[in-house]
Order: structure tokens, then C-alpha cells, then sequence
């Protein structure tokens, strides 16, 4: 299992994955961000937002939602 967190820790996702691991709408995700409860960063010129898996999962446990693992071991090679 500590390689699984290794794991989370080091893979980044978009808002649009990450929305869509979530079953909410990518402008859903920015408001969550914006608002503090899923942490990302800036990345490039444009501030694209990246999440960490990690990151995501910690929202989705304190929130009571349900990451799609089967989506996520598609895009991500889990």
C-alpha cells in the first residue's frame, strides 16, 4: 500500500479528470479549489490548475465522494 500512496502523491491530474473521477462538472472542481477544499497548483504560463491524486482522494473521503477507480485506471495507469 505505501507504493500506492507514492504513487497518488506523485501523479497529477487535470480538472477535467479530476471532475470527471468525481462525477462533477470541471467548473464544479475550480469552485472546490477557489474555495479550499481540493488543493492544486498553478502549473505554466497559462496557471493551468494540477491536482495530485492524493490531493483528490483526501477531498473525496472528508466530502463523502466517490472517485471512479475504473476511470482513473484507464487515464492514469493505476
Amino acid at each position: 500500500r505505501s507504493a500506492d500512496l507514492m504513487f497518488d502523491f506523485n501523479v497529477e491530474l487535470s480538472t477535467e479528470m479530476a471532475g470527471t473521477a468525481l462525477g462533477m462538472s470541471r467548473q464544479s472542481v475550480f469552485d472546490h479549489i477557489r474555495a479550499g477544499r481540493i488543493r492544486a497548483r498553478r502549473h505554466g504560463i497559462r496557471g493551468i490548475y494540477k491536482i495530485r491524486l492524493s490531493d483528490l482522494r483526501a477531498f473525496a473521503e472528508k466530502y463523502n465522494y466517490v472517485l471512479d477507480e475504473e476511470f482513473l485506471k484507464t487515464r492514469v495507469s493505476l
